[in-house]
């Protein structure tokens, strides 16, 4: 049966739905995927089936991650995603990213340095959920690029504007890291006319955070392989 869509949907509400209805049905095989290969890892295998399996296990989560991202930027983009600012604490945010990444960069052979300026508040009026997944965004999709080293995150206090503070965090790469025509990575996506990654995970997870420090109302600066946002504490 054809599925009728609502003629009051904006544009941008049919390419979500849309999306989101194509992502349903990729989940659900994919899940099936994981599903029975976390059974066949808990059988008895030799260690060469258990890398065999191992692999599936790891390529079937990452599509998974995908359509995730790609849900989350279809939403960001259909503006249905709502700001709730509440109180913060920065330590605990942290951690929670580190957390969240710690898989990630062991298997890429790079280090997480968090550090944390003398003066900070312990805690920032912002959304939560949408700064941590700015940070963790901003990582996964230059890991890609990363080959090995230490990916630093400082955390200092800051000017907003003229009138308010706010709170700094300035994400460096190693300096070695580069896209696939040899340019620092965040100098290549912060431009407008930047096919190279266009469509890549990079592209996608950048593109995540980037609608997210909009929604934040950061202001954000690059240069090379250093970008720093800036968001007021509400």
């Amino acid at each position: 049966m054809t599925q009728q869509i609502d003629e009051n949907l904006t544009e941008r509400e049919i390419r979500l739905k849309m999306v989101v209805d194509i992502a349903h049905e990729l989940r659900t095989p994919l899940g099936g995927i994981v599903g029975m290969n976390e059974l066949l890892l808990s059988s008895q295998l030799d260690p060469e089936q258990k890398q065999f399996s191992e692999t599936i296990h790891d390529s079937a989560k990452s599509m998974l991650q995908l359509l995730n991202d790609f849900v989350e930027l279809a939403k960001l983009d259909a503006e249905k995603v709502v700001i709730r600012s509440a109180p913060t604490h920065l330590q605990t945010l942290l951690d929670e990213c580190s957390y969240a990444l710690r898989k990630l960069l062991k298997s890429h052979n790079i280090e997480l340095n968090i550090v944390f300026s003398e003066g900070l508040p312990d805690t920032i009026g912002t959304d939560e959920n949408c700064l941590r997944q700015t940070i963790i965004s901003i990582v996964t999709g230059a890991t890609k690029y990363v080959e090995s080293g230490t990916i630093r995150i400082d955390i200092a206090p800051a000017a907003h504007n003229a009138k308010k503070s706010g709170i700094s965090f300035k994400i460096t790469l190693p300096p070695n890291t580069v896209n696939r025509n040899g340019q620092p990575l965040f100098t290549v996506i912060a431009s407008e006319n930047s096919p190279v990654l266009r469509f890549d995970s990079t592209w996608l997870r950048l593109s995540i955070a980037q609608h997210l420090l909009n929604l934040l109302q950061a202001t954000v600066s690059i240069q090379d392989n250093t970008m720093e946002f800036v968001i007021q504490s509400n």
